[in-house]
């Protein structure tokens, strides 16, 4: 790694333990904060919405969707349909 890689490192890991302090919900990609995510209920749907500040390659989308498929099955296990779905990339 280059010196870079390390302080692009260190800043990411001291913004991410800032967002963790705030409340939000955080999503690593190869262990840095690549997106947030949310999840929304509805009467008979929940919805995981993936918030990614880059583009994603597909490897990382399907990884993510299957990950965030078990997260639904675990946090809303009562709700009769579940959806992943990626919002457009975002900057900040």
């Amino acid at each position: 790694m280059t010196a870079g890689r390390l302080d692009l490192r260190a800043l990411n890991r001291a913004t991410l333990a800032r967002q963790l302090l705030l409340g939000r919900a955080t999503l690593l990609v190869d262990g840095l904060w690549q997106a947030d995510w949310k999840i929304t209920r509805q009467t008979e749907r929940a919805v995981l919405e993936i918030r990614p500040f880059i583009r994603l390659d597909a490897a990382d989308r399907d990884a993510i969707a299957a990950e965030g498929e078990r997260l639904l099955g675990f946090a809303v296990p009562a709700k009769a349909v579940r959806d992943v779905r990626f919002a457009p990339v975002r900057s900040g």
